[in-house]
C-alpha cells in the first residue's frame, strides 16, 4: 500500500504525464528518488521549536548565517515570497527560487534581479525545474514554514541547526520520525547542526513528530 508520500508523487507523475496509470508506480519511485537525491531542507530551530516570529528569524547569530551559507553556496535555494521579502534581496552565489500564489508580484528592482531569481506559482513547477534538473544540482528549501511543511514530503535530508536557547515565535518545525539523526556538521555553544537522513517512507501527517 502506499503511503501519503507516495500517493503526493503518484498524483504528481500522472498531472505531469510522465507515466501512465499502469506504468505509474516504477515511473514514480524513480521520479521521487531522483527528486530527494536532489532537494533538501536546511532549517535553524530553537530549543522550543521556533522558526520565526513575524516574518523573521527571532535570532541573529552570525555563525549560524556563516554555516548556512556554507551548505548553500553555489546551489539552488527555494523560498516562499515573505522569506525573500525579510532577507530583502537575492542571495548571493546561490540561485534564488521564489514561490508566491500572486501571479502579480515582483521583487524591487526586479529587472536587476533578473538573471538571480526565479519566481515560481507552485512548488508542482519546483518539482518538475528539480526532475528535470542534472544529477549534479542541489536544491535546499529555505522557509519559511509552508514551504517546508509543503516540500516536507520530498526531500531526501534535512539539515538543522538547534539552537540551544528558547524564543518566542508563530512559526514552527519539526523533524518528522520518518528522519534519522546523522552526521554533526558543526557544534558550538549557541547551535548544533546535524544532517537528518529519510529512512522511512511513511506518512508524515500520521505519525509522530520528534521535539527538541
Amino acid at each position: 500500500m502506499l503511503d501519503g508520500t507516495g500517493h503526493n508523487m503518484v498524483k504528481f507523475c500522472l498531472q505531469k504525464n510522465l507515466a501512465t496509470p499502469e506504468q505509474v508506480l516504477p515511473t514514480c519511485i524513480h521520479a521521487r528518488m531522483s527528486i530527494a537525491g536532489k532537494l533538501s531542507i536546511i532549517v535553524a530551530v530553537s530549543k522550543n521549536g521556533v522558526i520565526g516570529k513575524n516574518g523573521r528569524i527571532p535570532w541573529r547569530i552570525s555563525e549560524e548565517l556563516k554555516f548556512f551559507r556554507s551548505i548553500t553556496m553555489g546551489h539552488t535555494v527555494i523560498m516562499g515570497r515573505k522569506t525573500f521579502e525579510s532577507i530583502g534581496k537575492p542571495l548571493p552565489g546561490r540561485k534564488n527560487l521564489i514561490i508566491t500564489r500572486n501571479e502579480n508580484w515582483l521583487p524591487k528592482d526586479f529587472c536587476g534581479k533578473l538573471s538571480q531569481v526565479n519566481i515560481l506559482s507552485n512548488i508542482d513547477a519546483a518539482l518538475d525545474m528539480i526532475q528535470g534538473s542534472p544529477a549534479s544540482d542541489h536544491f535546499w528549501a529555505i522557509g519559511g514554514e509552508e514551504i517546508y511543511q509543503q516540500f516536507l514530503p520530498y526531500v531526501g535530508t534535512i539539515v538543522c541547526s538547534e539552537i540551544s536557547a528558547a524564543y518566542e515565535g508563530d512559526a514552527f518545525f519539526q523533524i518528522p520520525r520518518t528522519f534519522a539523526r546523522g552526521e554533526k556538521l558543526h557544534e558550538s555553544p549557541q547551535f548544533v547542526a546535524h544532517r537528518w537522513v529519510r529512512t522511512s517512507d511513511l506518512d508524515e501527517t500520521r505519525h509522530p513528530l520528534y521535539r527538541n
